[in-house]
């Protein structure tokens, strides 16, 4: 049995905590910046600084940072960047912080679907039904037919589709690409598609707030590279249920900041949510180890 690395693992977790905490505080400072200047200008300004922040590694690694065989598929995922980041910010900048992030717990749903659908991956009965009782989650927290279901609350899922897709495109691009690549094209391509709908509501931002988009930019490459980090230190499976302490911490900022109470059906539905998620990612994560000592079975076995 191979040794476990406890630092590591320790390392992992914190740096799995900080990077939800700080997409947390980054969704809060989102929502106080459109209180001045239209939610799509924040995208826009979140995107460029993000790119300005990726200076430094792009220095560092030099030149093959640019070296791909997946230029098209990047534009591609740039599209889905685009389309999630634009019903996310619009989407905390009007509802209640907790319930959006709630309701944007459903990307490994979608993820799921996605990956059985365009990659070929083999989705079990197990995983199936953990998928449906995911969306349970979502329909409580919705509960259609007691409260009134808008567009603006569907928002959160419409970018919850939009990253699954983004994930399953990182999940293949990965076998070639390293992490920097994927980051970097990411938001070279994204940022002049999402200043195309900035531009149509473009408004003069505040100091104030132009202090704020710069925090933005910043935290984001940060809890970027914090949560590519905590990857390399920790197992998939145990890393990311820490991601569900997002709506904790979203919880208290909501409270605190804007004076948001949750629901108690937002934490139930959030629970299932989170709950089927997690029974999912730990699948995964079984099937990935069996593939591994198959493979290495396989391998042994012609030596």
């Amino acid at each position: 049995m191979p040794e476990i690395d406890r630092p590591k693992i320790m390392a992992g977790i914190l740096l799995m905590t900080g990077a939800t905490l700080t997409f947390a505080s980054m969704h809060g400072l989102i929502r106080l910046a459109a209180t001045d200047i239209h939610p799509f200008q924040v995208a826009f300004f979140r995107w460029l600084f993000g790119a300005i922040f990726m200076l430094p590694f792009v220095i560092r690694i030099g030149p093959q940072i640019w070296h791909t065989s997946h230029r098209k598929l990047y534009l591609f995922r740039a599209v889905m960047t685009t389309g999630a980041t634009l019903a996310w910010f619009y989407a905390i900048s009007i509802l209640p912080l907790a319930q959006a992030t709630a309701l944007n717990f459903t990307i490994p749903l979608f993820t799921t679907f996605g990956a059985a659908i365009f990659l070929g991956e083999y989705v079990g009965a197990r995983r199936w039904t953990a998928t449906i009782i995911g969306f349970v989650g979502v329909l409580i927290v919705l509960r259609p037919g007691f409260t009134e279901i808008t567009w603006i609350s569907s928002l959160p899922i419409v970018a919850a589709v939009f990253v699954a897709a983004n994930l399953n495109i990182i999940k293949f691009a990965g076998r070639d690409d390293g992490t920097a690549t994927i980051i970097l094209y990411n938001a070279v391509l994204s940022t002049p598609l999402i200043a195309i709908p900035a531009f149509f509501v473009w408004e003069t931002p505040s100091l104030e707030t132009m202090a704020l988009v710069i925090i933005i930019g910043f935290l984001a490459t940060i809890a970027h590279f914090m949560l590519t980090t905590a990857f390399k230190y920790g197992d998939a499976s145990a890393l990311v249920p820490l991601d569900y302490l997002r709506l904790p911490f979203i919880a208290v900022i909501g409270a605190t900041f804007f004076g948001q109470i949750p629901e108690l059906w937002t934490w139930i539905g959030g629970g299932v949510i989170a709950g089927a998620t997690i029974y999912i990612g730990r699948r995964e994560a079984k099937m990935a180890r069996q593939r591994e000592d198959v493979t290495e079975k396989g391998a042994l076995e012609v030596k």
